[in-house]
């Protein structure tokens, strides 16, 4: 029987990596489910959607790059 690997550490780079796509899609996703409830509210489609999409996708990316800065720091 070959010797079994031991299972990676959490707090590697593929952990970080993973954190910072659901952190985009997570803003992504949230701007746009507000965007869709402002359009009913409203009755104005798709310019909430539209609106509530560009803002995930900014505030997502402004995140992506903050955590790309801050991981290339030294400790």
């Amino acid at each position: 029987m070959p010797p079994s690997r031991p299972s990676p550490k959490p707090g590697g780079p593929s952990w970080g990596a993973a954190g910072a796509a659901f952190e985009l899609a997570g803003s992504v996703g949230g701007g746009c489910l507000l965007g869709v409830l402002f359009d009913r509210w409203q009755n104005t489609p798709p310019w909430g959607l539209l609106v509530g999409a560009l803002l995930g996708m900014t505030i997502g990316m402004a995140a992506l790059i903050r955590m790309a800065f801050r991981g290339n720091r030294p400790r």
